[in-house]
């Protein structure tokens, strides 16, 4: 299951280097802090790191639109920062149908304690 798990570790890793730029170090402590739960067989923790990603890929459009304003309101060149914000939020999207995928959830819903 660890390598099933490693796109995701990677989205989290991914936007706790975002949250470091803009909000400091102990807020993205706390999401590089979040991985292990993951290893956790609980339905709970699967439905934690949806809502995870979800605020990821909402954050990261909020930065999109505004890097690009910024970009256009400077007449300085903005479709290559499109290209890899769109990566981005692609790529979350996909860890969050990752998550919601039937062998994740059966991993967490399975009944061994």
């Amino acid at each position: 299951m660890f390598v099933r798990l490693l796109p995701v570790i990677f989205a989290d890793l991914l936007f706790a280097a975002h949250i470091l730029r803009f909000n400091g170090i102990l807020p993205a402590l706390l999401i590089v802090l979040l991985i292990p739960t993951l290893f956790i067989k609980k339905p709970w923790i699967l439905l934690s790191w949806q809502v995870l990603t979800g605020v990821a890929i909402i954050e990261w459009i909020r930065t999109t639109v505004m890097f690009v304003q910024f970009r256009l309101a400077m007449h300085l060149p903005y479709v290559r920062l499109m290209i890899i914000m769109g990566v981005v939020i692609l790529f979350n999207l996909f860890i969050l149908f990752w998550l919601r995928s039937s062998k994740t959830r059966s991993f967490y819903e399975s009944k061994e304690e």
